[in-house]
């Protein structure tokens, strides 16, 4: 699974070469946060995530988390690792999907329109459903953001991801070679704000000692194919991610595969 995942200012630098003159309205807050130190990212949380648009590379901020009483979500279908109970000040205790299987999302409703390529949506649809002070950031962006489709498939750039073992000792996953990459995801629209979930699959051998799942995770050159090529995004699902490294408290830096 995937419950939490960091953002660092490598990261940050290596997002914004990728973005290059595309909107990127919403770095701002990430930059500023990332210059004090890594900035750790939990479900209920907004993220910055990656989407692809006519040949354009895209910066959206989203929510982590489907909510999981929506009305399409059979209980059967959620596996209880896949969901998160929310427990803010102030607010009433809220269940949210924050994972989906790689290999029955395609098969899933509440997961299976965002499989596929839609239709875009007004540009004003998506703009309501930002606050005021980003509305006034992205009238100053040139060129003008232009709409997304209500649901589709995005990637979730990440310095790292954390996982814990049955011990409850945490573990920090990264890549070997990159200082980001990017975990597979899904979006949808709710009541007006664009939610997401991290896609997981059959943990490698670098993560099984630690847990039975692990994110999917692209490589640079397939972030294209995932977010523009519908079969090719097909095909991605069935990968087994790349060996990562990991480090923990009580060990040194293990890079697996390099023996």
């Amino acid at each position: 699974m995937c419950s939490r995942y960091y953002v660092d200012m490598e990261a940050v630098k290596a997002l914004q070469r990728l973005a290059g003159d595309a909107d990127d309205a919403y770095m701002g807050d990430l930059v500023r946060a990332a210059e004090e130190g890594t900035v750790d990212v939990c479900p209920s949380q907004n993220a910055v995530l990656v989407l692809g648009q006519n040949g354009r590379i895209l910066l959206r901020r989203m929510r982590w988390g489907y909510p999981q009483d929506n009305g399409e979500t059979d209980r059967r279908d959620v596996y209880s690792r896949d969901s998160y109970k929310t427990e803010l000040p102030g607010r009433k205790a809220q269940r949210l999907l924050i994972n989906a299987r790689a290999e029955t999302a395609a098969e899933k409703p509440i997961f299976r329109e965002s499989m596929r390529m839609s239709k875009q949506a007004p540009f004003t649809e998506s703009f309501r459903a930002v606050k005021p002070a980003i509305q006034e950031s992205l009238r100053a962006a040139k060129p003008a953001p232009v709409g997304i489709p209500v649901s589709g498939r995005c990637a979730v750039p990440a310095a790292g991801f954390y996982e814990w073992n049955r011990r409850k000792e945490k573990a920090v996953f990264t890549h070997r070679e990159s200082p980001v990459f990017y975990m597979v995801g899904l979006y949808r629209r709710f009541d007006g704000e664009d939610r997401f979930v991290v896609l997981t699959t059959q943990a490698n051998a670098s993560v099984a000692p630690v847990h039975e799942r692990m994110p999917l995770i692209l490589e640079a050159d397939e972030l294209e194919t995932w977010l523009n090529d519908d079969a090719g995004a097909a095909k991605l699902l069935t990968k087994t991610p790349e060996m990562l490294a990991r480090s923990q408290e009580y060990e040194q830096l293990s890079l697996f595969g390099s023996m």
